[in-house]
């Protein structure tokens, strides 16, 4: 949601914004989008260390790791299985 949310992404990397206004805007787009509680407290933990700016280094790094576990590739909207190309998400 922050790659594809300029506005988003500029509210939350902004050093000006305060914390808990960064965490109530966290919280809020966690529920709507039905982020896993652990994934909300990752994000305010971030910010509350003043690291929510290196997010994209994160999800980057996050994804090449879950695609080699998982054996997998990205791809655009979705994922290819590399062992068998049928397995389309």
């Amino acid at each position: 949601m922050l790659k594809s949310d300029d506005a988003l992404k500029t509210f939350i990397c902004n050093p000006v914004v305060a914390a808990d206004k960064k965490g109530a805007v966290i919280d809020s787009v966690a529920k709507e989008a039905g982020f896993q509680p652990m994934t909300a407290n990752f994000l305010k933990l971030l910010v509350d260390r003043q690291r929510i700016d290196s997010i994209d280094a994160i999800l980057e790094q996050f994804e090449e790791k879950y695609c080699k576990l998982t054996n997998t590739q990205a791809r655009g909207f979705g994922a290819v299985c590399a062992a068998e190309r049928a397995c389309v998400w």
